[in-house]
């Protein structure tokens, strides 16, 4: 449940809330999808029934009833390089290669395999331990490099293991290869916290919070000292809104590791959310002791000093902010955002424009882009344009639309400033003297049309 607290700057942020250990799922993606070649082709000739894994785990509990330990191994065909084509009698080859030498492998004991899934075949062992497992899947390894038949991934799950079934041991085995997959083709996984940290960052990244948690509270169970897998439990208490938890988590793994970044700031963002923003700075500070060029605070840091109304020293480490990472459109922002407190409007200009050049829909750039070509006179249509679409984009932020107000007044359109500014007060703007002037000039003119 919610104690209250909402997570911090969510879109002012240069890189989110919190700071979460991620895979990079995408790239996982492209390497773990299924390849539709003729090696694939071949194995569902030669296994015709099809793959699916609930016949399967049927069949193979039913030869390890009378075995109080086991071990399952899963194997996944790696994609060919970018110049190869795994087509004809070459994608064949492969195929039968891996068939052949599976079959002399698993023969025996109890042991048996066959399709898992329509890119996986799966075998399983009694009395096996997951490193001898993995030490069947170096030879399958080799013997298929010597028929030539491509690389495979394999990895591997044994039972018992914790809390875990056995039913549960297979689908353990076939998370190994989301973790192989990051160590590129031919790799070799037993499975492990790590590899649970992994299913939970995909978990994650895919919007499913609940699963994600349940994914690292599993891994805390086999290494519960994990400070990667403490933090990102923690991140997840802490987007649903349990601070107390996300801090107890961040807090332990800061203890476990002091030289933990990721724990520090994140309770950084904790104290800025009880409104400590002193506390906050503070661990920011430690954090650069640590680690000097750490791009995430050195944003949080500048943002923090331009809003304390210290643009000069928030310039300071936005620029190097800037200099860490040249792609973050909000460092950018923020950046142009201290220049222009600081009345440096030409490289205030400057700024904003490569937060726009980087991200077009960043409202708060554009109605700052569109302010200061009216202040300097310049490109008046184009000021316009970018405070309308400024108002577009972010039509709850009054102090977009005061400006649009503003800009509107300038250019003699008095009815479209006037509804302008009555947005823009309703929305909590101050009134300034800009609503006399707006009346001083009030005309029956015809109506311009909305902003």
């Amino acid at each position: 449940m919610s104690d209250g607290r909402t997570i911090p700057f969510k879109d002012k942020t240069a890189s989110g809330a919190v700071l979460f250990s991620r895979s990079d799922f995408q790239h996982l993606k492209s390497r773990t999808a299924p390849q539709d070649g003729a090696s694939f082709a071949f194995l569902q000739k030669a296994f015709p029934q099809g793959a699916s894994e609930e016949p399967f785990i049927a069949y193979a509990l039913g030869c390890l009833k009378d075995f109080s330990r086991f071990g399952v191994l899963m194997i996944r065909l790696d994609p060919l390089n970018a110049d190869s084509a795994d087509t004809g009698q070459e994608g064949e080859s492969r195929g039968k290669a891996l068939v052949q030498v599976l079959g002399a492998l698993c023969s025996g004991n109890g042991s048996g395999w066959g399709p898992y899934a329509p890119d996986l075949l799966c075998c399983f062992f009694p009395n096996k331990s997951d490193q001898e497992c993995l030490e069947t899947g170096r030879r399958l390894q080799e013997r298929l490099s010597r028929h030539r038949g491509g690389t495979v991934s394999v990895g591997c799950a044994r039972y018992p293991m914790v809390h875990f079934s056995r039913i549960q041991t297979f689908e353990n085995a076939r998370k190994t290869l989301d973790h192989a997959a990051f160590f590129g083709p031919g790799s070799r996984v037993a499975f492990d916290a790590v590899t649970l940290n992994i299913s939970g960052d995909k978990r994650y990244q895919e919007g499913d919070i609940p699963g994600a948690i349940r994914e690292y509270q599993a891994a805390l169970k086999i290494d519960p000292t994990n400070v990667n897998v403490l933090n990102s439990l923690g991140v997840c208490h802490a987007v649903t809104g349990n601070w107390k938890e996300a801090v107890a988590l961040f807090e332990t793994a800061l203890w476990i590791d002091p030289g933990e970044v990721m724990a520090r700031y994140n309770l950084a963002l904790a104290d800025e959310a009880d409104g400590d923003t002193d506390r906050a700075l503070g661990r920011y500070h430690e954090i650069l002791g640590i680690q000097e060029d750490h791009f995430e605070t050195l944003f949080q840091i500048g943002r923090l000093c331009f809003e304390k109304g210290l643009p000069e020293k928030g310039r300071a480490y936005l620029e190097r902010a800037v200099s860490a990472r040249p792609g973050s459109g909000p460092a950018h922002r923020y950046l142009g955002e201290c220049l222009l407190a600081a009345g440096n409007i030409d490289e205030a200009l400057k700024a904003f424009k490569q937060a726009v050049k980087i991200n077009p829909n960043d409202a708060a750039a554009l109605s700052a882009l569109g302010y200061l070509f009216s202040e300097i006179g310049e490109n008046p249509e184009v000021a316009l344009a970018f405070c309308r679409q400024s108002v577009t984009i972010a039509p709850k932020e009054g102090r977009f639309w005061y400006r649009l107000a503003l800009l509107y007044h300038r250019q003699g359109q008095t009815r479209n400033a006037q509804r302008a500014l009555s947005e823009a007060v309703r929305l909590g703007h101050p009134e300034t003297d800009l609503m006399d002037k707006i009346k001083h000039d009030q005309k029956d003119l015809p109506d311009e049309g909305r902003p």
